[in-house]
């Protein structure tokens, strides 16, 4: 009998102090925010907490924005609510509150303090100007950039990326410019600039500028002309056929095909060409002409013109120089034949010289054969 007394007197107490803590009021949780600044911009991240002391038995949590419960994508037992990447949509006044549930009854915990985000647009992109005003540079040339903000933006500090990357160099800092001497072809690339300004005890950034990509080339190539005839040589009226010929092809090239005082012809082209080829009828006084022909490449918005090529000659001949050359050829044959006739009478002479004496040789033998035959005669007579 006195054992379940005991027994039913600890349940009884048991339920008194269940039923005493779902009495009591849970203690007003604290709502905090990290990271914590008066202004926040756009494209930051933060993380709100909902803290308060432990108990053995929590249910859930809920967030409030502007009197408005959210969902948290975390889910109710998630004691954080975080929020990604904000926009001035996330401004506004936040709380939180969790409640106690054991044996299907739910307390709930009064409200949290508000805590206030308020978020603002980043400033306005500055311009990113390039002087010379174009893309394409050559090796070894300068450029200057310039992070230009609106006027009426107070601007604390200037920044340079390239190819999201930071320039690092003092001088741009404040100044919003960046020089960038003796271009290589490591400068190749895209380059942004931003600016801050202070605002509430904070340096807001601006939005990046566009992007603007440096190119840079080696210098061009002078191109190289042919003739057809090789030699240049034509008659008078004839026609001579002019090859000019790029080293690499470009997207859009003029052709510039010059004599020693002007341009002869000039041709451009929109399609990806290397060479362009003319034909010239010319008529004139004998005469020799130098012809050359140079090309203006267009890279990028940017238009570079190339050395020339190595001159090339061509000769008019004219019929009174034809003649002249009949003339001159008529007498070089007309040599060529005396100078013929004089070796041969040359050789006739010796050949007869050399007749003569065998045949007065031969006759002074005979002579003396016959003498030698009559002295014979002469003794057997004796």
């Amino acid at each position: 009998m006195h054992s379940s007394s005991s027994w039913f007197f600890c349940i009884s107490l048991c339920v008194l102090e269940t039923i005493k803590l779902y009495e009591d009021q849970p203690v007003t949780p604290a709502l905090t925010i990290n990271p914590k600044y008066p202004l926040y911009f756009e494209g930051e991240d933060v993380n709100l907490v909902c803290e308060h002391q432990i108990y053995p038995y929590t249910g859930g949590y809920k967030f409030r924005k502007n009197n408005r419960e959210l969902n948290n994508s975390s889910g109710d037992l998630a004691s954080a609510l975080f929020i990604h990447n904000m926009s001035r949509k996330d401004s506004g006044t936040y709380e939180c509150q969790y409640w106690l549930s054991e044996h299907q009854r739910v307390v709930h915990s009064p409200r949290s303090k508000p805590q206030t985000l308020s978020v603002t647009a980043l400033s306005t992109a500055p311009l990113l100007l390039f002087q010379p005003p174009y893309s394409t540079l050559i090796v070894g040339e300068t450029v200057s950039m310039e992070c230009l903000a609106p006027s009426t933006v107070s601007v604390s500090l200037y920044r340079f990326y390239y190819e999201e990357r930071e320039v690092a160099s003092p001088s741009t800092t404040h100044s919003g410019q960046l020089v960038l001497r003796n271009l290589t072809k490591e400068h190749n690339g895209n380059y942004i600039c931003m600016y801050w300004s202070a605002k509430n005890q904070r340096e807001i950034p601006s939005f990046p500028s566009a992007t603007k990509e440096l190119y840079i080339i080696d210098p061009l190539q002078p191109p190289v002309l042919s003739l057809d005839p090789p030699s240049g040589r034509i008659w008078d009226g004839g026609n001579v056929t002019l090859f000019c010929t790029t080293p690499i092809v470009y997207e859009n090239t003029t052709f510039h095909f010059l004599n020693d005082r002007e341009a002869v012809f000039i041709n451009n082209t929109s399609k990806a060409q290397m060479k362009m080829v003319i034909t010239m009828s010319l008529s004139n006084a004998t005469s020799v002409f130098k012809y050359s022909c140079q090309y203006t490449a267009y890279i990028k918005g940017r238009a570079l013109t190339s050395p020339r090529s190595h001159p090339a000659e061509i000769t008019i001949i004219t019929g009174s120089a034809l003649w002249l050359i009949a003339i001159a050829v008529a007498a070089g044959v007309t040599v060529l034949i005396i100078v013929f006739l004089l070796f041969y009478w040359i050789c006739l002479a010796r050949r007869d010289s050399t007749d003569g004496e065998q045949k007065s040789q031969s006759s002074e033998e005979n002579g003396k054969t016959t003498t030698g035959l009559r002295m014979q005669q002469r003794s057997s007579k004796d």
